[in-house]
Formats: structure tokens, C-alpha cells, sequence
């Protein structure tokens, strides 16, 4: 049982992964809005499910712990590495997009708010 919720839960990552890459039409065979809106759809979905596995996460032991707190602090960094990097890149282009910025800015200030009040909840 555990095993195939493993793989339901690594299924839905890449689905999001992948139609999240389509969107950037790397062989550029699409473009109409109809398929373009179809995958933000499913962008969409997959990203609810996405969800629903790190929410729902359940941790029995001290190691899955540990491996579930080293795995989200890979994945916090990691995406804010890319967010600068995007930030740097826009910079040098000329222009920089406020999305990365404001995205940068949630990610720092959520980690923060949140172990404050895990902190102060004690």
C-alpha cells in the first residue's frame, strides 16, 4: 500500500512537472490558445493533486522526518536559487519581472511567519 502511494505521489510530480515545461512549448509545435489553455488546466489540476501529497504527508518515524524536512529544505532552496538566478538573468536583460520578485518575497516571508508561530505555538 505505502509503495503505490509512493508512486501516486511521484506520479502526480512529474505530471506537474511536465505540463508545467509544455508551457514553455520547447519545439515550438503549439500555440493556439485553445491547447495552451488546456494545459494551464492541467497545470492547474496537477498542481492541486501536488498538493494534496505534501499536505497529506505522513510521517511515522524519526528518520522520515528527518528525510521529509532535508527534502523540503532542498526544495525551498531550490527554488529560490532559481528565483535569483531568473532575477539576475531579467536583470542584465533590462527588465525584471515582478512575478520572480514578489514569488522570492512570499517564499522568504512564509518560511519565516511559519516557524515563528511553530515556535511561539509551543
Amino acid at each position: 500500500m505505502k509503495n503505490n502511494s509512493l508512486f501516486k505521489d511521484t506520479a502526480y510530480s512529474f505530471l506537474l512537472v511536465i505540463l508545467t515545461l509544455s508551457l514553455l512549448n520547447p519545439f515550438k509545435f503549439w500555440m493556439p490558445s485553445m491547447m495552451t489553455k488546456f494545459i494551464i488546466a492541467s497545470v492547474l489540476i496537477a498542481f492541486f493533486f501536488f498538493s494534496v501529497f505534501v499536505w497529506k504527508e505522513k510521517i511515522h518515524d524519526e528518520r522520515e522526518a528527518s528525510h521529509a524536512m532535508l527534502a523540503g529544505r532542498i526544495a525551498f532552496l531550490s527554488g529560490t536559487f532559481i528565483l535569483i538566478v531568473g532575477i539576475i538573468y531579467e536583470n542584465f536583460s533590462g527588465e525584471i519581472n515582478p512575478i520572480l520578485v514578489s514569488a522570492l518575497t512570499v517564499m522568504a516571508l512564509s518560511k519565516i511567519l511559519t516557524l515563528g508561530y511553530l515556535q511561539n505555538k509551543k
